[in-house]
């Protein structure tokens, strides 16, 4: 068992993890790092390709501005890092390669 009580650290050599708040006070993001790629999963700050689209502080985050903020650096940092981004609720596209 690992519990997760600092702000970042990491989980393996592989794992690492960032509370980046937006959604929720305390939220949580991912990078995964293996054979020269990595996978970002930014949770319910970005669960759809369409929340990249559209430059929107949602009511129903906690700090909706703060999401939005991250969701652009996320875009910015993966697009010039060629990320690929694990949209859990995104049936269209659940995996999206920057």
């Amino acid at each position: 068992m690992l519990w997760l009580d600092d702000d970042r650290g990491t989980i393996g050599s592989k794992i690492s993890f960032n509370v980046s708040g937006g959604h929720t006070a305390h939220h949580q993001e991912y990078l995964i790092r293996e054979d020269g790629e990595t996978a970002f999963y930014g949770a319910d700050n970005l669960p759809t390709a369409g929340y990249l689209r559209r430059p929107i502080a949602y009511k129903t985050d906690f700090d909706g501005k703060r999401a939005r903020d991250k969701r652009k650096e996320w875009l910015e940092q993966g697009q010039a890092e060629n990320w690929s981004m694990l949209l859990y609720h995104d049936m269209r596209t659940p995996v999206l390669h920057l």
